[in-house]
């Protein structure tokens, strides 16, 4: 139905299944017949444009082949000149490209739209204009890689700088040190070792890790006077509800981290493993 300035309906138009014009009452001139509402357009032919291509309601069926090929699994879809599958009751096609659920796919997108990247442009303008002038790097890299919908795992090794990080931290360097002592004292020629380690006194990797969730794994092996070290700290990045620590040191890191919370629950921030591999040599005594 289409309506005035004062909200009173001045045409009214009944159609079939297909799109094909079956009453109308009223003369008001308007491109936005069948599928109005959703943009599609008619034209003095009688076609309807949906964007990609122009269907006839007369033949049921699309005037061009779909650019996109159908899905193997979906017999229906194979048909590159069908509308809506052949099931316009369930379904529309306004762009031209496939059938779309409505009321599903149109929540959806308004779901997209309105929650997950407007979230995701405020958490990227936090990187930018906070995370990383604080000098907090790797912070901001692995929030950066968890505001998209399906961000890949991550893994440093190497030289890299935020290998270097870890391994220049108090918790690491008396961590090797530990497993290596106790080594030395119990006069092993191998370690494997397996536990736990957190992140307090540099900010940015208390920020970005804190505690490694999959632990640490350490294997070592006694060459002469020195050890050949691997360790492998494993997290997965993901956020944990901690309003009862809203107060005292790291207030700051804590009340963005319940902040992130909500977004990962909201799916504006997705969960991902980041791995760190360091090698590390230390002298053995005696």
């Amino acid at each position: 139905a289409l309506t005035d300035e004062n909200g009173a309906v001045t045409d009214r138009f009944w159609y079939g299944p297909y799109g094909e014009l079956v009453h109308r009452t009223g003369t008001t001139s308007t491109p936005f017949l069948y599928n109005g509402r959703d943009g599609v357009m008619t034209d003095e032919n009688g076609l309807y444009y949906m964007r990609a291509r122009y269907y006839n309601p007369e033949i049921k069926r699309f005037v061009n082949r779909d650019v996109i090929d159908g899905n193997i699994r979906d017999g229906q879809s194979l048909n590159r000149y069908a509308y809506v599958n052949g099931n316009p009751i369930s379904y529309v096609d306004p762009f031209g490209l496939g059938p779309l659920d409505w009321f599903k796919d149109i929540d959806r997108y308004l779901y997209r739209k309105t929650i997950i990247e407007p979230d995701r442009a405020v958490w990227k303008k936090g990187i930018e204009f906070y995370l990383e002038p604080k000098g907090y790097k790797l912070t901001a890299a692995l929030l950066e890689n968890s505001l998209q919908d399906n961000p890949p795992d991550l893994t440093f090794s190497g030289s890299h700088e935020f290998v270097s990080l870890i391994k220049s931290s108090p918790e690491y360097r008396r961590l090797i040190q530990n497993i290596v002592g106790e080594a030395n004292k119990s006069k092993q020629k191998s370690i494997y070792w397996h536990g736990e380690i957190r992140f307090e006194e540099n900010k940015d990797l208390f920020a970005a890790v804190h505690r490694a969730k999959y632990g640490v794994t350490t294997l070592g092996v006694l060459k002469g006077d020195k050890w050949t070290l691997i360790t492998e700290i494993g997290d997965l990045y993901n956020f944990e509800f901690h309003m009862r620590r809203l107060y005292g040191e790291h207030l700051k890191e804590w009340f963005a981290n319940d902040l992130a919370y909500v977004d990962q629950c909201l799916g504006a921030i997705v969960p991902y493993d980041v791995t760190f591999v360091i090698s590390d040599t230390r002298k053995s005594w005696k």
